[in-house]
């Protein structure tokens, strides 16, 4: 049920003429056909059959075909300067055929359903219902031009190096679904299938153009190293919707444009030869989409983020890092896309996120006259991270939705820790990891259990160990495998897009490199 190629082709050239120069040519292509569905189980098989899928979910499949290329052209006219220009070009459509609805006596949908008994039967096979099977048929197409470069100069004592760049961009979305029914009896057997009229599912166009030019000066005086930044973006945005049908006759449009401004500054002071002080303060910005910018009115989810941390990093390879970091979000943006019916954005409100993060590394044998190495690592990252608003007053059915002041985002874990280590020498090695992530919220309203919906309730804490090894056979050929989850560690990871779902359990590859 899962089959997945994807060739690619990179080549360059560099011409032998005193100016320094490379082209650079890429192109890749995937293609996927994979029995994958959006729905998942309800709370007492995902526990007993975490692998199950439910009858209702026969015809779900989803395909698709991706073409991405660029050609790059790279000059480094002296020492302290380098232009890179570019120009990509990236195509990829999908139809993801999934059962997006469910009806019944006593349920609506298929998130209702996962938690009413008749519902239960009817995703199982084993009851009466109509499922609703949406061909979400998209197609994604995006192209530019970019132009970045580099220039490193004195004044004096002090150095500069500029990072700058111009890119125009365009991208636009284009979908064409269809919704077909099914209708299945008392005993779970089908007995009647409707196709819909091509678009009846949605039907829409969205397109956006893009200018952004940024601009970074990293100065370094002695110690202390500050790198001021700005980028600003315009963007114009573009909607279409069409009537439900193959007609494409416009139902609705509009355009807009958003300007931002996104300025940032970091500094870092070396305080010993080993020893650095850092941080920053930078702004952040995520865009509406255009249906959602023009046609509901959705502002830019901008945020403030917050950074000062110490690292360390010896001539024995050991490196170490902590890291303060807070950021402020104003107008957050929620979606309810995958979760009801209306795909739509909302700003739903404001949210206060900061925390701790540290990193270790060194290699336990260093210095010791063997030809092992043991490399190790240790990270872990506590994070605060609830809303700021008396009311988030977005997210419709989203994920958002009910959330208070106070309240936890979802799927942000209280803490998360990762750790490895790894025996190697010339011709052989073996790695372990280990990661564990404390339990989080499925929904804002931060219910332990689902009230309403199976998209609530409690995303699970869990413990992960994998394993690999690799041997090098030749100069040119190395065998690689492992273990994934290597103890079958099995817990719900996502509630969304419609009902409970597990992480994958243990799971074996193996594979080989080839380089010549």
């Amino acid at each position: 049920g899962y089959e997945a190629y994807e060739p690619m082709i990179k080549l360059s050239w560099e011409p032998n003429t005193e100016l320094q120069q490379r082209f650079e040519f890429k192109y890749g292509y995937s293609d996927l056909d994979a029995d994958e569905t959006y729905t998942g189980l309800t709370e007492s098989d995902v526990r007993r059959h975490p692998d199950w899928r439910y009858a209702a979910t026969r015809f779900d499949n989803i395909q698709t075909e991706h073409h991405r290329t660029y050609l790059k052209y790279v000059v480094k006219p002296s020492d302290n300067f380098r232009v890179e220009t570019a120009g990509y070009y990236s195509e990829f459509s999908r139809n993801w055929y999934k059962l997006d609805g469910a009806t019944g006596d006593t349920f609506s949908n298929v998130r209702s359903a996962l938690l009413d008994p008749a519902g239960q039967a009817f995703l199982q096979g084993q009851g009466a219902g109509t499922g609703r099977v949406r061909a979400n048929n998209r197609d994604y197409e995006l192209y530019g031009f970019q132009i970045a470069g580099d220039y490193s100069f004195e004044i004096g004592s002090v150095k500069h190096a500029l990072h700058f760049g111009a890119r125009v961009h365009r991208d636009e979305i284009r979908r064409f679904q269809r919704d077909d029914r099914f209708v299945q009896d008392g005993t779970g057997e089908l007995v009647d299938f409707i196709t819909g009229e091509e678009g009846s599912g949605g039907n829409r166009l969205q397109e956006s153009t893009a200018i952004a030019l940024w601009l970074q000066d990293e100065i370094t005086m002695g110690a202390l190293t500050v790198t001021p930044g700005i980028r600003f973006e315009t963007i114009d945005q573009e909607y279409i919707d069409y009537a439900s049908d193959s007609t494409n006759t416009r139902r609705g449009n509009g355009e807009d444009s958003i300007d931002y401004v996104a300025p940032g500054v970091s500094f870092a002071l070396d305080l010993t030869e080993t020893g650095q002080l850092f941080g920053g303060i930078f702004k952040g910005v995520s865009v509406p989409g255009p249906r959602s910018s023009v046609r509901s009115g959705v502002d830019l989810e901008e945020s403030i983020g917050y950074e000062l941390g110490l690292r360390t990093q010896k001539d024995t390879g050991f490196f170490g890092e902590l890291v303060w970091f807070y950021s402020d979000f104003d107008n957050l943006i929620g979606t309810d896309s995958g979760f009801g019916e209306s795909n739509t954005e909302t700003n739903a409100g404001e949210a206060d996120v900061w925390g701790f993060e540290g990193s270790l590394r060194h290699d336990l044998l260093e210095g010791s006259g063997s030809d092992l190495s043991m490399p190790m690592y240790v990270s872990a990252t506590w994070t605060n991270a609830e809303f700021d608003s008396e009311l988030a007053n977005g997210g419709g059915d989203g994920i958002y939705a009910g959330a208070t002041s106070g309240a936890e985002i979802p799927y942000i874990p209280d803490f998360q820790f990762a750790a490895g280590v790894g025996l190697q020498s010339d011709i052989w090695g073996a790695n372990f990891d280990l990661t564990y992530q404390t339990e989080t919220f499925g929904t804002a309203q931060n219910f332990d259990d689902p009230v309403d919906t199976a998209r609530e309730g409690k995303i699970d804490d869990l413990l992960l160990l994998d394993i690999s090894a690799y041997y090098q056979v030749s100069d040119n050929v190395k065998l690689i495998g492992g273990v994934s989850n290597l103890m079958d560690e099995r817990g719900i990871v996502s509630r969304v897009p419609r009902g409970p779902r597990t992480n994958q359990g243990r799971a074996f590859w193996m594979g080989a490199e080839f380089d010549y």
